[in-house]
């Protein structure tokens, strides 16, 4: 499939992004608590752009800010949990696909079992 090269573009961020939280040996929903700092369990983008430069994922604000239009689907203004683990697991199963054959290395949901709400929410199943 061909891809334009603004798409492309895009892609590649998000590749870097899920990448470089692999890297950080957190799971994501771990990346989520770790940036929402007032632990309000939203990140505006003042904690997700802070979170990034502790967890030393460097980019220029322009594309913190396309990533963080990205990660808020519902163009609150904020992040949740929800939004942050769902837009980055359907990102990762887009480059699973892209990435078949490859020695990358995609991001695992959960690492740490305790987290069990996280990994129900991670999961798309319910918590009863």
């Amino acid at each position: 499939m061909q891809v334009s090269a603004e798409t492309q573009k895009e892609l590649d961020l998000y590749r870097y992004v899920l990448n470089s939280l692999e890297k950080s040996n957190m799971s994501i929903s771990d990346s989520f608590i770790f940036m929402d700092t007032d632990s309000d369990g939203n990140l505006p983008l003042e904690e997700l752009r802070d979170g990034f430069v502790k967890m030393k994922i460097s980019l220029p604000i322009q594309n913190v800010k396309q990533i963080f239009s990205f990660l808020d689907q519902d163009n609150s203004g904020t992040i949740s949990l929800e939004e942050f683990t769902q837009r980055l697991l359907d990102a990762q199963n887009i480059f699973q696909g892209n990435l078949s054959g490859s020695s990358q290395k995609p991001v695992t949901p959960a690492k740490t079992p305790q987290k069990r709400g996280i990994f129900f929410v991670m999961r798309g199943g319910r918590r009863d």
